[in-house]
């Protein structure tokens, strides 16, 4: 019993106190849920299956979408150097029951951009949005950092800033 994982992980309660999101494991798989405090503790929706990514982080962006942040230790394609852990963003929105991936690559004319993320995203409520801010690396003929806005109620991104190779980073 001591030596077994725990079967819960990065619970999070929503900004109005009415949702509770949580990991559940079995083994190495994982499962996203969201419960109802107000109706029970009923699930809201379905479960969404993870599979085996490594969890880093479940917050709420609102009361209505989840950041997802997991990683994996990968050698990134066509880039030299050994393997890292990378950092990913997903999105669920929990009234479409729909999860998105940031940056998403496809939404990106003619720019060479990774599906990676760097630190964690800056939340923003905008125009009656909430809008996250979330650094991304961006290749020339290096990586380099940039800074992506997204609206989650339209899906939409976009480029604020290119980085340069001697970037930190940004504050918003």
């Amino acid at each position: 019993v001591y030596g077994h994982l725990p079967t819960l992980e990065n619970v999070s309660l929503s900004p109005d106190g009415t949702r509770l999101a949580l990991i559940q494991t079995n083994g190495n798989e994982r499962v996203l849920a969201v419960l109802s405090l107000t109706d029970h503790n009923k699930i809201v929706g379905k479960p969404e299956a993870l599979g085996t990514l490594k969890m880093r982080s479940v917050e709420w962006a609102d009361d209505s979408h989840l950041l997802l942040i997991n990683s994996k230790t990968d050698a990134p394609r066509f880039l030299s150097g050994g393997q890292d852990e990378w950092r990913m963003l997903s999105v669920w929105d929990i009234e479409k029951q729909k999860l998105a991936n940031y940056p998403d690559l496809n939404q990106e004319d003619n720019r060479t951009i990774m599906n990676v993320v760097e630190g964690y995203p800056m939340v923003r409520r905008l125009g009656g949005h909430t809008v996250l801010f979330v650094q991304g690396i961006f290749l020339t003929g290096v990586t380099t950092p940039v800074l992506f806005r997204v609206d989650l109620q339209t899906g939409r991104q976009r480029i604020v800033r290119e980085g340069t190779p001697n970037t930190l980073g940004w504050v918003v």
